[in-house]
Order: structure tokens, then C-alpha cells, then sequence
């Protein structure tokens, strides 16, 4: 069971009846916000999880209460009807409101994630309950907003970016990176490779505990990284044998030498777990600097005491749903007054862009693939739509786009490129991540792709159904942000099986780009080197459109201190801290 907050409870309010709620908000998406409408019984069971005789109970019990009419179906599987007594757009907006009002933001959050309309969840005092907050007892919490449901919090299956910096606050590798900073020891204090690189051994820290109070030995060390053999071997390639020497000490030999082998320790899926609790739905329990806990419509980080780095500065930070667009981040700090929150803008780590998929026909047409890249000219899409431009992208890294000069697109090369292309040139279609920038690049890219007799169609995917972009997209509109080493970032790019370029481009071009990165784990003038050839494949060949690095703002209480970037650009939450008490420059 979770452990209880610090922080002083506020006024009660109603309680959320979830069956209710569950049932109105599948209504209104389905239906429309109508008092009266339709039901099947044994749907609704299955919405609530129960029997369908325990969903009638339910149902009649409403009735009985007067919150409802139920006419039952006649006969198995036969529509019922129920009838409300009211719409349900004030009843949420009351709800919602009284739920922010007594700061119970977990069952808020909750009700965001039943899919109601935004501007019914959203009361306007919500942002005051967000950013940082100090507790009577001068406890430091901070809340944020996730503004998705999660994907896996495995570190093994994780590869959306946020899930992978909250694993890194809760969980520590045997090496450590973070942006800008070189490689240093973490779990391993030490480590050595013998000199024909096959034998590398690991000497771990005394004293280091999990979350759950055992003791971390090499045998943990061990587990973790024989898992990874198993299910996910292309992130340690060449690794033969892992051997638990001692309490302390790990052993790896590999069958073929791998200098980025103490690099790759660093990644995410290389997070070590207890052997006796590995990661588990959302059970978590690591070695980092926060200790892990969910609730329902949100999760929460309490610092550990025992980190062996450690205690982090900041107390607790405390996650919850809402839909994109919430706004919100105050300052409530006892003995300094309130301060508006500090703005940061930095260029994102990682670059957009349009990939095909081999899997399609149409992305077989040379032709065809490079009519796209011209027509997908994101620096005309700002222009015409009034946008800010953003730093436009020849690399996947933002320090190396900013080095090379940007191509330039043209209409008119498009209009040859597709006269050139094999007729009939099928309807295409273009999936999207739910976001309105990516939506209106998209909406964009169809209406100029239109005027020159190009037809392409949108559709919307989320991270938590991306799979069915094998078989049903000719065109993804995508993101891929790197993590601090530039040259095993972009190799997990090209190998993770869980990524779209592993998944979409075909074998022969993955064999050259392949060939291309043999020189990474060299000097960083070869690895460069690699990388910038491999881009160039990619990219003259049309199967990818590098576009542009996106320009992001994080609002951070001017109360907060050490915000520095981690392995993902993100900020770090181990080095917060709280200065109550700022002197005048």
C-alpha cells in the first residue's frame, strides 16, 4: 500500500460514483450529451467489469434512488433504455470543480481520463493546485501534469520518452550520462575490459539497498541483464555470458569486442531490478533517488532516504492525468513571497519526421517518396499558417543541423517528381499522433499534396495503439528524441525493434545504414563521421523527411533550483531544491 502524503487533505467533497460516471461518459461519445438513451446489459457489464446480473442491480438501484429510469430490453442482447434526469454537462462541471475545490486532484485527474469533453473536467482554479508547494511541516511536493494515459513502465518495454525519464528517477544503471556530461559510475564503482575486449568485469558499491530494504548484490545485476538477453537481446549485442563472480562483482563476456558496451549499461532497458520484484505493471521498485507509487489518475515520487547518492533535495513530486492544454503552476512557499513561474525554451534533443513504410506498395516508388519530401516543406507550413519557426533539421541532432545547411524544397521539383511516378499513384494514408501542431502539419500536408492531384487521407494514432502503423500506414508523422550519447542514441534508433525505423524501412536500406554505423564506439570524429552517412542514406533516398527540432517551454516555480537537464533533455528531478529564501541581486 502506498505511504500516505505529508501534505494537509482539504475540504471533502462528493464522491465520485465510477460505475456512473464510467457509463455517462461512454453516452456522451457515443450518443451525444442526450437524457435518454441506449444500453445493452451485458456491454455495460463489461464496461464495469461485474456480471451482467450485478449490472442490472446497479442499474435498478439507480432507479430506486431516482437518479434514473430503466426500461429493461426484452429479451437476451436487446437494447434498454435509460433515461437521466438531467444532462450530464453540469453534473460534470459541478463534480469537477467540487473535486479541484477540496484539492482532491487524484480523482480529478480520474475523471480527465474518462473521456469527457475538456472544457467540463477544466475549472479555471485548477492551475493554482499545480507547480510547487510547501506542506506545514516544510516539506517540499511538486505537481505535474502527464496529459496521456502511460505506456509500459518496464524498463525492458519502455520507449516513449517520458515513461523513460520517470524510470530513471526510480530505478539507477551500473553507468550513468547525462546531457553534455561524460559516462561515470553509478551501481559500478569501477569496471575493466581485457585487452582482447571480450572479458569486462564490474565492481559494484557496498551498501546499496532497494526500495524494499534488501540488499542490491551482483546476482541483481545478473538477473537483469540475462532478462534483457532473453527478451531483448539487440540492446547488448554480442554478449555471451553474465556471471555473478561475487556479492560485488559482475562478469560479461561478449563474443565480439563493444567499446559503447559501458554506455549501453546507461540505457533504459538496462535499469537494474530486483531479481525477487521485477518491474510489474505499475509495481516498482529500484534503487533511485524516488520511490515509486500509483493511485488512481495519477502516480507519485517520495524521496528515498538510502540512495546511495544521496537523498534527492526535493521531497515529492506527484503526477497526474489531465487533457493537453491544462494549465496551471503556482508558487506557495512559506516565508518568501509568491514569484511567477520561470519560463525555459530550449531546442528539444531529437528531431520530426516523415517516414514511409515498406511494408505499403506505394512506398516502393522512387518517384513518389521524393515528390513527398519536397511537398512536405515545413518551413512554407509556418509561413502560410502564421506559425513560429523552428530550427529546421538535415541531422537528427540539433548541434549538427546547425552546422549544415538546410535544403531547399520546391513545388515545382514535386509536380516533375509525380509526373515521373507509376500510374496510378494509389490513395495514401497519413497517421498522426493526436497533438494539434502534428494535425495541423498534417491537415496542411494533404491540402497541398490535393492541389497537385496527390490524394492522401489522415488518420489519428495514439502511443498506446501505434502497432497498427505496420500494416495500415503508407506515411507516419513522428518524433524521435535522443538521449546523452549522440552516437548509441542514434544505433537504438536504427536496431530497437520497438521504434518505427526498424519497423517500416526496408531490410536492404537497414543493411546499408547498418554497415554505414560500423564506425561508432571509435573516435568522435569517425563516429560523426558514421552517423552523417548514414543520415544522408536515409534521406536521399526519400524514405525519411528530416523536418525540424521542436522548440520547447517548461514553466518552472521561481522557487525551484538545479534544474538541470537529464539523459533525456528533461529536467532532473534528483537536483531540485527549494530556495525559500532568494536574496536581492
Amino acid at each position: 500500500m502506498p505511504a500516505l502524503s505529508p501534505f494537509k487533505s482539504l475540504p471533502s467533497s462528493p464522491t465520485p460514483d465510477w460505475p456512473w460516471l464510467t457509463l455517462r461518459a461512454v453516452l456522451v461519445a457515443e450518443q451525444g450529451d442526450q437524457r435518454c438513451g441506449r444500453i445493452r446489459v451485458p456491454e455495460v457489464a463489461a464496461l464495469w467489469g461485474c456480471s451482467p446480473k450485478t449490472a442490472r442491480r446497479i442499474l435498478q438501484r439507480w432507479q430506486a434512488a431516482g437518479r434514473c429510469h430503466y426500461v429493461p430490453g426484452q429479451g437476451r442482447g436487446q437494447w434498454s433504455q435509460l433515461t437521466f434526469m438531467g444532462q450530464a454537462e453540469p453534473e460534470i462541471r459541478a463534480l469537477a470543480a467540487a473535486l479541484v475545490q477540496a484539492g482532491r486532484l487524484d480523482e480529478w485527474s480520474r475523471l480527465n481520463t474518462l473521456g469527457f469533453p475538456v472544457s467540463w473536467t477544466r475549472p479555471p482554479e485548477v492551475g493554482q493546485l499545480f507547480g510547487l508547494h510547501t506542506s506545514p511541516a516544510g516539506q517540499d511536493r511538486l505537481r505535474l501534469l502527464i496529459t496521456r494515459p502511460l505506456t509500459s513502465l518496464d524498463p525492458l518495454r519502455s520507449w516513449v520518452t517520458l515513461e523513460s525519464w520517470l524510470l530513471h528517477q526510480v530505478f539507477d544503471g551500473l553507468t550513468a550520462q547525462d546531457v553534455g556530461s561524460p559516462l561515470r559510475p553509478a551501481l559500478a564503482h569501477h569496471w575493466e575490459v581485457s585487452t582482447d575486449g571480450l572479458t569486462w568485469r564490474f565492481h559494484l558499491r557496498k551498501g546499496v539497498r532497494f526500495h524494499h530494504g534488501r540488499r542490491l548484490t551482483a546476482e541483481d545485476a545478473a538477473f537483469t541483464l540475462r532478462r534483457v538477453t532473453a527478451e531483448a537481446a539487440w540492446s547488448l549485442p554480442g554478449l555471451a555470458d553474465v556471471t555473478a563472480l561475487d556479492d560485488w562483482t559482475l562478469q560479461l563476456k561478449l563474443c565480439r569486442p563493444d567499446p559503447l558496451l559501458p554506455h549501453r549499461l546507461a540505457q533504459t532497458p538496462l535499469l537494474i531490478q530486483p531479481a525477487d520484484a521485477p518491474a510489474q505493471g505499475m509495481e516498482l521498485c529500484g534503487t533511485g533517488p524516488f520511490c515509486f507509487s500509483a493511485f488512481a489518475g495519477g502516480l507519485r515520487l517520495r524521496a528515498f532516504d538510502g540512495h546511495y547518492a544521496g537523498r534527492p533535495l526535493l521531497d515529492e513530486a506527484e503526477f497526474f492525468y489531465a487533457p493537453p492544454g491544462t494549465a496551471g503552476g503556482v508558487v506557495e512557499l512559506q516565508g518568501a513571497e509568491a514569484i511567477p513561474p520561470q519560463t525555459r525554451t530550449e531546442v528539444e534533443r531529437g528531431v520530426q519526421f516523415l517516414i514511409w513504410n515498406a511494408r505499403r506498395p506505394a512506398a516502393h516508388d522512387p518517384a513518389l517518396r521524393l515528390a513527398l519530401a519536397e511537398l512536405h516543406d515545413v518551413q512554407t507550413f509556418w509561413q502560410e499558417t502564421g506559425r513560429t519557426a523552428q530550427p529546421l533539421a538535415t541531422s537528427f541532432f540539433p548541434e549538427f543541423s546547425a552546422q549544415r545547411p538546410a535544403r531547399e524544397r520546391s513545388l515545382e521539383r514535386a509536380r516533375r517528381q509525380l509526373e515521373d511516378a507509376l500510374l496510378p499513384v494509389p490513395p495514401l494514408t497519413l497517421y498522426v499522433l493526436p497533438y494539434p501542431e502534428a494535425r495541423a502539419e498534417a491537415e496542411w500536408l494533404v491540402a497541398r499534396a490535393a492541389a497537385l492531384g496527390l490524394q492522401i487521407s489522415v488518420e489519428v494514432f495514439g502511443l498506446d495503439d501505434e502497432r497498427q502503423l505496420d500494416q495500415h500506414a503508407d506515411l507516419v508523422l513522428m518524433g524521435e528524441v535522443a538521449g546523452a550519447d549522440t552516437a548509441l542514441s542514434f544505433w537504438t534508433a536504427m536496431h530497437s525493434p520497438q521504434l518505427l525505423f526498424r519497423r517500416l524501412l526496408p531490410a536492404t536500406l537497414l543493411a546499408e545504414v547498418e554497415a554505414a554505423l560500423s564506425g561508432l564506439g571509435q573516435d568522435e570524429q569517425s563516429q560523426r563521421a558514421a552517423i552523417t552517412a548514414a543520415e544522408g542514406m536515409l534521406q536521399v533516398s526519400g524514405w525519411v523527411n528530416l523536418t525540424h527540432h521542436r522548440v520547447k517551454q517548461a514553466s518552472l516555480s521561481a522557487g525551484l533550483r538545479g534544474a538541470a537537464p537529464d539523459i533525456y533533455g528533461r529536467v532532473g528531478l534528483r537536483g531540485l531544491w527549494v530556495n525559500r529564501w532568494p536574496l536581492e541581486n
